[in-house]
């Protein structure tokens, strides 16, 4: 993917950055990732090009990117490996996956100094700790990991959190035979996930609180599955999408709808409400203080703040909406737009701004706007976000917004 690729027509905004080569002491290896260096960054650049290297979480200021990239072992194969991209380093790779390994980045603290992922946790780009279990979530600060541990069966996992080197298991609700930890909040207090009873052929929701200590259960009337997908930062609030009917366990055939929902003690449970009972509405996120989520479906993008619903349509010529994201603020929206239902149709890039009672559309790259891209994390202040690229072999394409 050449900067040229990632506009679609024309590439004078963005500048290509280095995949790094080397051995398997940190860099990306292998030799065969075809990068190339366009120089530095291009000051003010609306949109900057990273080959081969697809983003997962972004640091608070936007300066620091996780993820994964491929290295080359062969002339046939190649392997995922977790890695991080700063502007000065290029691609690195992460240590601790080497033979035939493979795995990604999963969170990045907030000052980009600390990443985890798959059974490691990263006090430094070239330092290793091994944490006994998978990591799904890490705190702002970089403190506290959570993840969950493979059991005999995938429903008989056991979820965990660390904190100062020690391990405190998450008990599966009572009668369950596992559980999986989906989503933590920023300062470590508020850990969701699944809680599986494979005699029951049943999924339940649990929240685990570190003040307590204690495990229970959310309630979700007339809901057959409830996906807690994030949650605020100080873990009050709980998000994600609720969905109906009667899904195979385990699997999706069966469901007559999607909601996203907000949860609080306060409130319980309330719904982003689209106006059709048999909405398929996806979640894109939910602001860090929680008054705000995002949602996508079809022809339209949802944002929820409070009691009210207000809807953005994307330009006439396209008709599907996938992927979208939601930034920390709860101010902008990224929704990826397709002209086709097709896998591999003409794709786009549609940003709105909230302001409070409507959605703006944002378009800050001219005749450079990039193209077939999909929306991924923001940084704290939503200004910048690393998307992914599916031009050529693809890569990270890190947009800057107003």
């Amino acid at each position: 993917m050449t900067p040229a690729d990632a506009a679609g027509s024309g590439g004078d905004g963005g500048s290509a950055y280095p995949v790094a080569t080397g051995g398997a002491d940190g860099a990306a290896g292998g030799g065969a990732m075809d990068a190339h260096d366009a120089g530095p960054p291009v000051a003010n650049a609306p949109f900057q090009a990273v080959d081969h290297f697809f983003p997962t979480a972004i640091n608070a200021d936007g300066t620091v990117v996780v993820g994964f990239t491929y290295v080359q072992v062969d002339v046939v194969n190649r392997l995922q490996r977790p890695a991080r991209w700063t502007a000065a380093m290029g691609v690195v790779l992460f240590p601790g996956f080497e033979a035939d390994a493979q795995g990604a980045a999963a969170a990045v603290s907030a000052d980009g100094k600390i990443a985890i992922g798959g059974g490691f946790r990263w006090p430094t780009p070239d330092t290793q700790e091994p944490l006994g279990f998978d990591a799904v979530a890490m705190s702002a600060d970089g403190a506290v990991v959570a993840g969950t541990s493979q059991g005999a069966t995938f429903f008989q996992g056991q979820s965990f959190r660390r904190l100062g080197g020690t391990n405190t298991p998450i008990a599966p609700l009572a009668g369950d035979d596992g559980n999986e930890v989906t989503a933590m909040s920023a300062d470590g207090s508020t850990i969701a996930g699944h809680s599986w009873s494979i005699a029951m052929r049943q999924e339940h929701t649990f929240v685990w609180s570190a003040a307590t200590g204690l495990t229970e259960e959310l309630s979700f009337p007339g809901v057959a599955e409830a996906d807690v997908l994030a949650l605020s930062a100080d873990g009050s609030v709980l998000a994600g999408e609720a969905i109906f009917g009667t899904p195979a366990f385990p699997g999706v055939q069966g469901t007559t709808a999607i909601r996203p929902f907000r949860w609080t003690r306060a409130t319980g449970v309330v719904y982003l409400e689209t106006g059709n009972p048999q909405s398929m509405a996806r979640f894109s996120g939910v602001s860090a203080d929680g008054s705000t989520i995002g949602a996508a479906e079809g022809g339209k993008a949802y944002v929820w703040k409070g009691s009210g619903v207000t809807t953005a349509a994307p330009p006439q010529s396209y008709t599907f909406l996938f992927g979208s994201q939601l930034d920390p603020s709860g101010r902008t929206l990224a929704v990826s737009m397709q002209e086709t239902f097709s896998e591999g149709g003409t794709g786009d890039l549609a940003v709105w701004r909230f302001d409070g009672s409507s959605l703006v559309s944002i378009d800050p790259w001219g005749p450079t706007r990039p193209r077939y891209l999909a929306p991924g994390p923001f940084s704290t202040d939503g200004h910048t976000m690393a998307s992914t690229s599916h031009a050529n072999e693809g890569g990270m394409v890190l947009l800057t917004l107003p």
